[in-house]
């Protein structure tokens, strides 16, 4: 996942992101 997917996916998913990072 790139980061301007991170971005995209954090606006819509905050926990995936955050669980992921």
């Amino acid at each position: 996942m790139p980061l301007g997917a991170g971005v995209l996916g954090f606006t819509k998913k905050p926990q995936q992101i955050t669980s992921r990072s």
